[in-house]
């Protein structure tokens, strides 16, 4: 759809005239994590590039710490969605919480495991967008299992999936 926008003597009629515009918000999301905006923690990304990894790489923050944090903006409609995070667990994850729109919506994402494990998806389901429009959702690291190593992330993408097509 164009929209033309008229200015100058009579805009105003020409303008008034024209049809209403309907804006139909998407109701699916899918953000690669190279996509996403560090907004706290030590700047820099360690990107791999593994065969091995859906859409072969997976990326996280290169000094990882407690609250180092990114956002991913989208434009969605209102409704229920499943968020669904694809990446890799290991000796070396942390703990995670997302928000959405300021609001946390999951805590104590747990990424540890006894070993590198590529391909894991964990997801949850009943999460509300409100309004269509701009959502930003937002990954804060807020600890380690007790039996991590380190606060690392590893992950290729989030995506926002609907109840029902």
């Amino acid at each position: 759809m164009t929209i033309k926008i008229v200015t100058g003597i009579g805009a105003e009629k020409l303008n008034a005239a024209a049809p209403p515009v309907t804006i139909t918000y998407p109701k699916r999301a899918q953000l690669f994590w190279d996509q996403a905006l560090q907004v706290a923690g030590a700047a820099g990304w360690d990107h791999q590039h593994d065969a091995t990894q859906d859409y072969a790489f997976y990326r996280g923050i290169a000094v990882p710490a407690v609250n180092d944090a990114l956002t991913f903006s989208m434009l969605l409609r209102a409704g229920t969605y499943t968020l669904e995070v694809l990446g890799t667990t290991s000796t070396s994850r942390g703990t995670y919480k997302w928000q959405l729109n300021g609001v946390d919506i999951i805590t104590g994402q747990d990424w540890y495991s006894a070993s590198i494990t590529k391909n894991v998806k964990k997801s949850t389901g009943g999460i509300v967008v409100a309004t269509d429009g701009l959502q930003v959702l937002k990954f804060v690291c807020t600890g380690k299992n007790a039996s991590a190593s380190n606060y690392n992330h590893y992950n290729t993408y989030v995506a926002m999936l609907p109840g029902v097509d």
